[in-house]
């Protein structure tokens, strides 16, 4: 008589390529994500601009006073004009509770452009009291175009401004 076959405790061929097949469908569908979850600071940049945007027109309008916003690729500054200001419009006062670094990115891959004309990046926008956005503080001159924003030379969003309306939005 014969020993009876001992059960092997190792898995089949079958079971290991199925479990490698799983394995890399997982690996093909959640990489992506995890690399671009390192890139997120050109996403919270954006979000930093147009909340910045919002703010001074919304400041602009409930103050009834004009609101500066110094724009640059790595920083928007906002300011607010005195009541009775001299001249009228000169921004020079700081926005109470509002910090300078609340509106801007430290990482250098990041920088906002804009290829509108008047280009809307290295110039100051001014937040009407009526709620227009123009490039002078007298209001004559309502301004409209995209802000972009990139990280490591890939656009990340765009942002769209509309002076006449004050409309501002990715």
């Amino acid at each position: 008589m014969s020993a009876p076959a001992r059960a092997s405790g190792g898995f089949t061929m079958v079971e290991l390529i199925l479990v490698m097949i799983i394995v890399g469908v997982l690996a093909a569908v959640m990489l992506p994500r995890l690399s671009n979850g390192v890139d997120t600071e050109g996403s919270a940049y954006t979000d930093r601009i147009v909340s910045t945007l919002r703010l001074a027109q919304k400041s602009a309008v409930a103050r009834r006073r004009v609101v500066c916003v110094a724009t640059g690729a790595s920083a928007f500054t906002l300011r607010i004009a005195s009541a009775g200001g001299t001249p009228p419009g000169a921004c020079t006062l700081a926005l109470a509770g509002l910090a300078d670094a609340d509106s801007l990115t430290n990482d250098t891959t990041v920088r906002a452009s804009s290829a509108s004309t008047p280009s809307l990046v290295g110039a100051t926008l001014y937040f009407q009291p009526n709620g227009d956005i123009t490039t002078d503080a007298g209001g004559t001159a309502p301004v409209s175009g995209t802000i972009t924003v990139t990280q490591n030379g890939n656009k990340v969003r765009d942002i769209f401004v509309e002076g006449a309306t004050g409309y501002v939005d990715y």
